[in-house]
């Protein structure tokens, strides 16, 4: 994983790559948790359900009209 030099931040790095720079922060953040002895498969799943479940209490459940 290469970090950025003096001055280069997540907002600079990230624009230039064409993405948010949240969406950044979260790619060095895995990417850095992944290279970890000890962290496998079990963690990643752990994180999985951790985002389903915050997309699962934000997402408005199904309308279910009988409208066509």
């Amino acid at each position: 994983m290469h970090h950025a030099g003096p001055g280069g931040t997540y907002a600079s790095v990230a624009k230039g790559l064409g993405v948010n720079h949240e969406t950044l922060r979260t790619w060095v953040r895995d990417t850095e948790q992944a290279t970890r002895p000890g962290v496998g498969e079990a963690g990643a799943m752990e994180k999985e359900n951790r985002q389903l479940r915050a997309r699962a209490r934000t997402t408005p459940p199904p309308s279910h009209s009988t409208r066509p």
